[in-house]
């Protein structure tokens, strides 16, 4: 049987390909509750490194901003939102962006 694929996958595409070309992500800044919310899910399990794969724009970022951590590595593969996500954090020692999948 024949499969579909909705999006490429990462293998057959660069990094310069790899455009996000949503909105919700914007959107998404306004949600603070939603985000707190799940900052309050995963807390039990945070160590002192923080990988985010699929950081966006740095929404949720910010966020683990306001927790004891000492670093955060923050994944995001869209080439448009890492940019967005590098200029937001270039100030904070703590986040390290890179523009690669993980």
């Amino acid at each position: 049987p024949q499969t579909h694929c909705l999006y490429p996958r990462p293998a057959m595409i660069t990094l310069e390909e790899n455009l996000y070309v949503g909105k919700d992500l914007e959107a998404m800044q306004f949600a603070r509750r939603y985000h707190r919310w799940i900052i309050d899910e995963v807390r039990p399990y945070f160590g002192k490194e923080i990988a985010e794969v699929g950081a966006g724009c740095g929404n949720l970022t910010e966020f683990l901003l306001e927790e004891a951590l000492d670093s955060i590595t923050a994944f995001e593969p869209s080439s448009n939102m890492f940019r967005l996500l590098e200029q937001r954090h270039q100030e904070e020692s703590r986040v390290t962006p890179i523009n690669d999948f993980f």
